[in-house]
C-alpha cells in the first residue's frame, strides 16, 4: 500500500486514477530527476488494478520486468486449417500480474519524500489560474499538471455514426487439469479451430505449466457477449480441443471477465490547459489487437521526457496516421467481413516472421517492413473496403501524414 500523506493541498502532480496507467507514469516520475516533485494519487478503489493480469511481448527490458509472473518463448497460431508455432527469437511473451504491479511501485513511491495516495471519488474538476481544481469527497486539492485515466462518460455518442465501435469481451478461466495437458514453454496466440459464430472470436491460452493454464474467450462484436455464451464456447473449446469436461478432469480456480471499447475513433489527449488524458481513457488501446500494456508503457515514457525537456507534458508522438488506418480498416473488417478474420491472421502468421508480425503489432516496424507484410495479406478485402470508405470522415484526417505531435502551449 502506498503510504497515505496529506500534509498538503498543492501538487505538482496530480493523478487521476490509481489504475495501470497512473501507475506506470507515477513510477517513471519517481525514478526520474523529478522524483522530489509532489504527487497525488486519487483512486476511488486499488480492487481493479489489483485483480488484473495484463499480457504483452517485448524485445527488452520494461519497468516491471522483476514482476513478471511467466514468461514463454514461443507462440502459436491455430486456424481450422493448420497451426503456426514461431520461435520469438529476440522476443518473449510476458504475463504480469496488477497485484504485482501495484507492490512494486508502492515500494518506490514509498521512498519518495512527497507522495500520497488518496482513496476518495473526484466530483469535479476545473481549471483555475493556480492549475486544476480537484474535488474529493468534498475536500480540494490543486494540480499543477493533471494526469487523467478516469473512463470517460462520453466518448462522442452524437458521432457514433463516423466512426467504427466494436466491444471487444472476453472471459478468462483459471484452470488445473488431472493430467498432463499444456506445453508450458508455448502460449496459444490466438485458436480459431472451433465453431466461430457470425463474430470475429477465438481462444487464447497461457500455460503455466502442463497442468494449470489461463484459457479465455475474447470476441469483437457490436454488443457484449453474454456470461452464459462464453461460458458454454469455453466448454465447448476445452472438451473439443484438449479433452477436458468439467467436474471430471479439471478444476475451475479462478473467473475473469471484462468488456472494452474498440474503436477508431480518435481521443483528445490535451482535455484542459493542464490536463493529459492517459491510458485507456487517452486512446492507448490498440484497437485491431486489444493490447494496451506496451503503449501505456510507452506513453509514459513519452511523457516523462515531455516533462523534463519542455516543463509540461504535451510534447508527446501522435498516433501513426498509417498504423491508425490499419487499425481502422481492421476494425471494419471485424465488424462487416468477420468471417474472413481468420483467413488475414492465418495469412499474417505462416507468411511472415513471428518478430516482424509483432513489430508490426506494436507499430515499430518502417514502412518498408510494413508493405512487405501488407503484401502477404489478401488484398481484395481492403481494397473493396478502401473504395467504400473513400469519404469516410475519419478517413482523409487518417491520411494526413502531418504533425506527429500532440500540440500545446508551453508553460
Amino acid at each position: 500500500m502506498i503510504t497515505q500523506r496529506s500534509s498538503i493541498d498543492t501538487y505538482d502532480f496530480v493523478f487521476a486514477g490509481g489504475g495501470l496507467a497512473g501507475l506506470s507514469l507515477a513510477w517513471q516520475i519517481a525514478q526520474s530527476p523529478l522524483r522530489n516533485r509532489s504527487m497525488l494519487i486519487v483512486d476511488h478503489d486499488s480492487s481493479p488494478i489489483q485483480n488484473s493480469t495484463f499480457s504483452y511481448w517485448s524485445e527488452g527490458s520494461n519497468p516491471f520486468l522483476q514482476a513478471v509472473s511467466y514468461t514463454w518463448d514461443q507462440l502459436s497460431v491455430f486456424t481450422k486449417d493448420g497451426s503456426s508455432r514461431s520461435n520469438l527469437g529476440s522476443y518473449r511473451y510476458h504475463t504480469i500480474r496488477g497485484a504485482d504491479i501495484y507492490r512494486l511501485v508502492s515500494q518506490e513511491l514509498s521512498a519518495c519524500p512527497r507522495v500520497t495516495s488518496l482513496r476518495g471519488h473526484i466530483s469535479e474538476m476545473s481549471e483555475t489560474v493556480e492549475g486544476v481544481r480537484i474535488l474529493v469527497d468534498g475536500r480540494e486539492y490543486t494540480g499543477k499538471w493533471v494526469f487523467d485515466s478516469r473512463p470517460r462518460s462520453n466518448t462522442g455518442q452524437s458521432q457514433t455514426e463516423k466512426y467504427l465501435r466494436l466491444k471487444m469481451s472476453f472471459q478468462g478461466w483459471d484452470i488445473e487439469t488431472d493430467q498432463d495437458v499444456f506445453n508450458p514453454r508455448n502460449a496459444i496466440l490466438m485458436d480459431f479451430r472451433t465453431y466461430q459464430g457470425s463474430d470475429m472470436c477465438f481462444f487464447y491460452v497461457l500455460p503455466y505449466d502442463e497442468r494449470h493454464a489461463l484459457v479465455e474467450y475474447t470476441i469483437f462484436a457490436q454488443k457484449p457477449l453474454s456470461h452464459s455464451d462464453s461460458e458454454a464456447a469455453l466448454y465447448c473449446y476445452l472438451e473439443s480441443v484438449f479433452g477436458l469436461s468439467a467436474g471430471q478432469n479439471f478444476q475451475l480456480n479462478h473467473r475473469e471477465a471484462g468488456c472494452l471499447l474498440v474503436t477508431d475513433q480518435p481521443f483528445e489527449r490535451r482535455t484542459g490547459f493542464r490536463t493529459l488524458a492517459i491510458g485507456l481513457s487517452g486512446g492507448r488501446l490498440k484497437p485491431s489487437t486489444g493490447y494496451a500494456f506496451t503503449r501505456i508503457q510507452r506513453d509514459s515514457r513519452a511523457i516523462l521526457r515531455s516533462l523534463l525537456q519542455h516543463n509540461h507534458p504535451f510534447h508527446i508522438p501522435g498516433d501513426s496516421p498509417l498504423y491508425t488506418l490499419l487499425d481502422s480498416l481492421m476494425l471494419e473488417v471485424m465488424r462487416d467481413y468477420p468471417e474472413n478474420t481468420q483467413r488475414i491472421f492465418s495469412a499474417l502468421f505462416e507468411r511472415n516472421s513471428m518478430d516482424n508480425v509483432l513489430r508490426f503489432l506494436d507499430e515499430d516496424a518502417p514502412l518498408s517492413e510494413v508493405l512487405r507484410l501488407m503484401a502477404t495479406l489478401p488484398a481484395g478485402l481492403f481494397i473493396k473496403i478502401m473504395g467504400q470508405r473513400s469519404l469516410k470522415p475519419g478517413l482523409s484526417k487518417a491520411l494526413n501524414f502531418g504533425s506527429s505531435y500532440s500540440q500545446g502551449n508551453r508553460s
